[in-house]
Parts: structure tokens; sequence; C-alpha cells
């Protein structure tokens, strides 16, 4: 339960939302058969996952 009050109280909900976002246009992409679509969410996931690693996690 610590993870979810961590995400329900903190910035993480705009980046889990995001990346939510990115699923579901991704899926919608394979479902009408849409490169576009497909190659939309994908950026969406992976420019989400390196904003977290840089900015928010702080990796190095």
């Amino acid at each position: 339960m610590p993870f979810f009050y961590a995400l329900s109280h903190s910035s993480l909900n705009a980046l889990v939302a995001a990346m939510a976002g990115g699923l579901i246009i991704g899926v919608i992409g394979h479902i009408i058969r849409s490169r576009l679509l497909i190659v939309l969410g994908i950026l969406v996931i992976g420019a989400v996952s390196v904003y977290f690693g840089v900015f928010v996690a702080k990796v190095r």
C-alpha cells in the first residue's frame, strides 16, 4: 500500500497517465492497423520513460 499512497501524492500521476495514454494509442493503432498510431504510442511510452529516468529518478 505505500506504493499507491506515494503514487497518489506525487507528480507520478501525470507520468502514469501519459504512459497509459501511450499504451492505449498503441493498442488502438494495432486494432485499426495504423502504423502511425503504433509508432506514436511507442514514442510516447519511450519519451515518458526517458523523462522519468533522467529527471525523476535521477539515474546516472
